[in-house]
């Protein structure tokens, strides 16, 4: 019961994030079902494998993260019953982006522009000029 409990909270942490999350139950067992979820990423094209394998050392829960073009997901199918919960969750390029521009802005203090080529900023010049006195 820990590891669906675990997958539930994953999905909670997930609907925070800029993501979509979809949720079904296969009548497979865990293998195959992970089998089925690998046999559709492949058929998509475009997509590469970045990780994959068993989150739990007694075979309930396998996991994978999947790259495709504008896209990332994780991947869980987790024992549930008599079948298998798959558990996708979804990170699109531009809504990772968006929510996050704003987010990298908020807070941070003004910076100076460094200088152009040819100019000096001022405690440099400050400091030359005490030099050369």
């Amino acid at each position: 019961m820990g590891v669906l409990s675990g997958a539930g909270n994953l999905g909670g942490l997930a609907l925070s994030a800029p993501s979509s999350t979809s949720v079904r139950e296969v009548d497979l067992g865990v293998v195959e079902a992970a089998r089925e979820v690998l046999g559709e990423y492949r058929s998509q094209g475009e997509v590469v494998l970045a990780h994959a394998g068993w989150i739990d050392l007694l075979g309930r829960t396998w996991g994978c993260v999947v790259r495709g073009p504008s896209w990332s997901e994780l991947c869980l199918v987790c024992e549930a019953g008599e079948g298998s919960r798959v558990t996708t969750v979804r990170m699109e390029v531009t809504e990772w982006r968006d929510s996050h521009a704003e987010a990298a802005t908020e807070g941070e203090p003004e910076t100076e522009e460094a200088p152009r080529e040819g100019e000096e900023s001022g405690s440099e010049t400050g400091g030359a000029a005490q030099e050369r006195s």
